[in-house]
């Protein structure tokens, strides 16, 4: 998914259900399992006349004058206004006659089946995640989830992959539980990892600082599913999973800058981060200072 453009199944056909190419996208970061959008909607769009998102699709509206939405479903016409800050969730349903009437900013996030099911794999008497349609919800959890990615997008996801999976992760099985039309309750964990677990992980993080990391392949080294092993993560080290990758990494840079001539370069490449500017972003929000001013005044 990460190399193409959220797409609909529209007449036996692929493509994408809006014509102009999005504001942003994060089609061209190391994401997997989903894809997010930022589009501007002008004040009339058609719709392909039938179409149907493969996945799940969360999607995050902000206007000054709230636009109108006709849509025909089961073979009635709906209506319904898209209030600023609202969410729009919906899974494989066909949604047909669709048009909107009003400008505004559209968010959208679409979330591949494999993930919700990776997500969802531990759910007790787990079946087929589907989201009930609903366009306009009022719901400030997923918004401020969906605007944190947003922001991590749009600063070129200095920090790596983990931030943008952990909180995709977190919509997934918030939707799941909130939205579906199946009960998705998880299981309550408490103890966090076992003392073993936990080591295994945390080596191969220490092993692995260079690597573009992600979430579900830590996940795998613990053998937990992504959702809960982010929760228990946090449990046994009092930090989310991207807290600590950070700060080790820093730490790395620390230690590098203190007995090294490495160039800056050089380090953000070791430690794992994109590049000198996201290194020099990241370190100055944790330590206070520069790279290279820590490094002259130590």
């Amino acid at each position: 998914m990460a190399d193409h453009r959220i797409s609909v199944v529209a007449n036996g056909q692929i493509r994408p259900p809006l014509s102009p190419q999005p504001v942003l996208s994060s089609a061209s970061t190391g994401w997997q399992g989903f894809l997010l959008e930022q589009h501007y909607m002008p004040p009339i769009v058609e719709f392909p006349s039938s179409m149907r998102f493969p996945g799940h699709l969360v999607a995050l509206s902000i206007c000054d004058q709230p636009p109108l939405i006709y849509w025909r479903e089961d073979g009635h016409p709906r209506t319904a206004r898209l209030f600023n800050g609202r969410i729009a969730v919906r899974s494989s349903q066909d949604l047909i006659s669709c048009r909107q009437h009003g400008s505004c900013t559209l968010f959208s996030l679409l979330i591949d089946d494999s993930t919700m099911e990776r997500v969802c794999e531990e759910v007790p008497g787990r079946r087929e995640v589907e989201l009930i349609p609903r366009p306009d919800v009022p719901d400030r959890a997923l918004q401020h989830l969906v605007l944190a990615i947003v922001e991590d997008l749009r600063a070129g996801c200095p920090t790596g992959r983990i931030f943008g999976e952990s909180v995709v992760n977190a919509i997934a099985a918030y939707t799941a539980q909130k939205y579906s039309a199946f009960s998705s309750r998880f299981p309550e964990y408490k103890d966090g990892l076992p003392a073993p677990c936990l080591r295994r992980v945390l080596d191969f993080i220490h092993s692995n600082l260079a690597c573009d990391l992600s979430v579900a392949k830590i996940a795998r080294v613990a053998l937990i599913s992504p959702y809960h092993f982010g929760r228990l993560f946090k449990q046994s080290t009092g930090q989310t999973l991207h807290q600590y990758v950070l700060d080790q990494r820093l730490k790395k840079a620390q230690s590098l800058l203190a007995t090294s001539d490495v160039t800056l370069v050089e380090i953000a490449s070791i430690v794992g981060l994109a590049n000198q500017s996201h290194f020099t972003t990241a370190f100055r929000k944790k330590i206070g200072v520069t790279p290279a001013f820590y490094r002259t005044h130590l």
